[in-house]
This record gives structure tokens, sequence and C-alpha cells, in this order.
């Protein structure tokens, strides 16, 4: 199953089988990955585990769906040259974050934090 969207029948299914929910309402981007996060503190890099390079500049552009009742987080990080910098974040009181960050050519990496809770997730991105 792809897409157990809002209206749809199967959504009740798709959550009783334990797979990471569905991404945001209008989040239509072309790369899907899925992890899990233990509890408060603990964190995934995507896409895989990896950071990924661009030589083109534009717009990023990222969107997170964590378990209801959890507050999961969503940072871009690029690389400076010596260190990982954040440069656009979601940090609301929710599982659901949306972030774009407009820039240049460089090394990215989305890092997906738990500030609480624990549970699958779906991260669903664009590179420029």
């Amino acid at each position: 199953m792809t897409n157990a969207g809002s209206g749809s029948p199967n959504r009740l299914l798709y959550s009783l089988l334990g797979s990471a929910p569905p991404p945001p309402t209008g989040c239509s981007l072309p790369e899907t990955y899925s992890g899990s996060l233990s509890g408060a503190g603990d964190y995934d890099y995507q896409p895989n585990g990896n950071y990924f390079y661009t030589s083109n500049s534009g717009t990023h552009r990222g969107c997170l769906t964590g378990p209801s009742g959890t507050d999961f987080d969503l940072y871009l990080w690029k690389w400076n040259g010596s260190s990982w910098v954040t440069v656009a974040q979601g940090i609301g009181s929710s599982s659901t974050e949306d972030v774009s960050y407009s820039g240049t050519a460089g090394y990215y990496v989305w890092r997906i934090e738990s500030y609480s809770g624990s549970g699958s997730y779906t991260f669903k991105m664009q590179r420029p």
C-alpha cells in the first residue's frame, strides 16, 4: 500500500498493521523513506542514514508524519566545510512537520528526532 489517505477506507487497516503513517495531507514528494524512533532523544538521518550532495541550487522540501500523540521534529543540515549546521527546521508540537529551504549546491542531510514519544514515521523529500 503506497497511500492510505485521510478519506481512505484502508486507513484504519493501514494503521492497525503497524506500518508507518501516511505522509502529511498535500505532501506529494518524489522520495519516500520510513523509520522508527524509540523515544525522546532518539533520531534518524535521511535519506537512508546518509547525507547527499546536490550540485543544483533550489528548494529542498521535507515532510514528516509520526504517530498521533508524539512530537517528532525535522531538521535540514548543511555541511559548511567543517561542521553540520541547521539551515531549516520544523519543531512544532506535533508529529507532523513540513519544511522548505532554498539553498545552494552542497552536502545536506535530514535529521528526524523525537522530542517526545516513539513509533514509526514516514518521511518524504524533494531535492533541488
